[in-house]
């Protein structure tokens, strides 16, 4: 796969435990965005922003997202300028 990766978490998800852990040990570079509840705290504005700002920081290394973080993904491209190169979506959305 490569050097780097990020990934975006389902709902609920931890950047300390599960599938993030695992990344973080397989790749030199690992970026994570935790669909946490301080996360759902925010407004679907807000957390698409988040997600949007998220991916455009690294769009050319390549994204995971786990179910709910897939869907906010989406909702992130809708007219959105640009798009990451490459993702890998797990389900269920």
């Amino acid at each position: 796969m490569g050097d780097a990766v990020r990934y975006i978490t389902g709902r609920g998800g931890s950047l300390e435990s599960g599938l993030s852990l695992w990344l973080a040990s397989r790749f030199s570079s690992f970026a994570g965005l935790a669909v946490n509840d301080a996360f759902l705290a925010q407004s679907v504005e807000d957390q698409i922003q988040a997600l949007r700002s998220f991916w455009m920081e690294a769009p050319d290394t390549p994204l995971i997202t786990n179910s709910y973080g897939g869907y906010l993904l989406l909702l992130s491209l809708i007219d959105a300028q640009h798009s990451p190169k490459r993702v890998l979506m797990l389900s269920p959305l």
